[in-house]
């Protein structure tokens, strides 16, 4: 089965072509959760974009420049061959795409509010935070890179746990 890695990004906007990625999280399964603030110019940024994520509260350069070469090689890593998952896996893909000058993730991605919606039964895909209330997860996202990993972990878990429930013994090795 393929590794799958929970991601979630921070940018100063919504537009890869205008904007850049300011914070980044992952986790590996059920591993711990590791984020970090990345180097970035705030040319083009969209304010709306930076209230919502708090970045004025968040942002620390001298952190930023002192951990994200490292950082970034371990994604790279975590990245190789796996599964991306996230609430909007092709938005955070496509600033990942940018940053890392590549695509180092299988092709297929994850996106958890449309996985859980037959869990939560929903006629098209939840929010986030309101896919974490449907499956009744105590995690809730805040626009932190971290905590959303966290919240598309718990959702993504939490909609399996529903799904098994659904499946005999015998064909659980469909999954």
């Amino acid at each position: 089965m393929r590794r799958i890695v929970y991601i979630d990004i921070e940018s100063t906007g919504l537009d890869v072509d205008l904007h850049q990625v300011w914070e980044i999280a992952y986790a590996v399964g059920d591993g711990e959760v590791r984020s970090c603030l990345i180097p970035h110019t705030l040319e083009n940024a969209d304010p709306k974009a930076l209230v919502i994520g708090r970045y004025s509260e968040r942002w620390n350069y001298k952190t930023a420049q002192a951990f994200s070469a490292g950082f970034l090689s371990d994604l790279v890593d975590a990245l190789d061959g796996s599964t991306l998952a996230g609430a909007n896996p092709r938005f955070d893909a496509a600033f990942l795409k940018k940053l890392l000058g590549r695509e180092v993730w299988h092709y297929r991605l994850l996106d958890v509010p449309t996985y859980a919606m037959a869990a939560i039964n929903a006629d098209t895909p939840l929010g986030l935070l309101q896919t974490c209330e449907s499956l009744g997860t105590n995690a809730r996202p805040d626009h932190s890179a971290a905590a959303d990993v966290e919240a598309t972990r718990a959702a993504h878990l939490a909609a399996q746990d529903v799904y098994d429930g659904w499946r005999p013994a015998s064909e659980k090795w469909l999954t």
